[in-house]
């Protein structure tokens, strides 16, 4: 094999190594780019502190309104009384004879 094959081939090989590292290059580019897409640690840390948000919102407006209900429902005047005549004791003795 002489010099000058020895040096088509290895520009040819060359050429393919460098397709090759054009590919890869571009499919990094596509690998880095999905990455910046995901979400962070702060993200994730926002969206904790936003549902913890909407919890306690959430207990808050079912605790008030049960408490808003049941002060609906409660008087603000005092409590009724009905009077009860008291009846008179009969004996239940029945040797006594009243």
């Amino acid at each position: 094999m002489s010099d000058g094959e020895r040096i088509s081939r290895l520009e040819t090989h060359f050429e393919y190594i460098r397709k090759d590292l054009d590919d890869i290059k571009s499919d990094q580019r596509e690998v880095l780019q999905r990455v910046r897409d995901l979400p962070s640690k702060g993200d994730l840390w926002a969206w904790k502190l936003q549902w913890t948000a909407i919890a306690v919102a959430a207990i808050a407006i079912i605790v008030g309104g049960i408490i808003g209900g049941l002060s609906w429902i409660k008087s603000d005047s005092a409590p009724v009384y009905v009077p009860t005549q008291e009846l008179p004791h009969q004996s239940l003795d029945t040797n006594t004879g009243n």
